[in-house]
């Protein structure tokens, strides 16, 4: 979604899977970074007997739009008295004047592709 990535896996660890979003390689990803900041990487396996259970409340959830969602966490970040507005729950947050609010590019997301 708008950066390349380096992935380091190990084929023979095999678990298609890796950190945050990335799997689907014939291994373990152990590391994975851009070449600007963003960088991800194991310091350490640990085998455990312990069940892995389901996820509480699954049921509650629905499915929703990733981009959508981004776009509404980017307007939270740039205008959290609007967001909360627009949702019905105005007054319930103020900015006081001494409080900086970010600025559109001083906080972004890992994803670029909502814009």
């Amino acid at each position: 979604h708008g950066r390349k990535w380096t992935a380091w896996f190990a084929p023979d660890i095999p678990v298609q899977d890796g950190p945050w979003k990335f799997r689907g390689l014939p291994g373990l990803i152990l590391e994975v970074s851009t070449d600007n900041h963003t960088s991800f990487c194991a310091d350490g396996i640990v085998q455990t007997s312990k069940e892995i259970k389901d996820i509480y409340g699954r049921e509650k959830y629905e499915k929703q739009d990733r981009k959508e969602i981004l776009r509404m966490r980017r307007a939270m970040v740039n205008n959290p008295e609007g967001a909360l507005a627009a949702k019905g729950w105005s007054g319930l947050v103020k900015i006081s004047s001494n409080q900086s609010k970010p600025k559109n590019d001083d906080y972004d997301f890992i994803e670029t592709d909502y814009r």
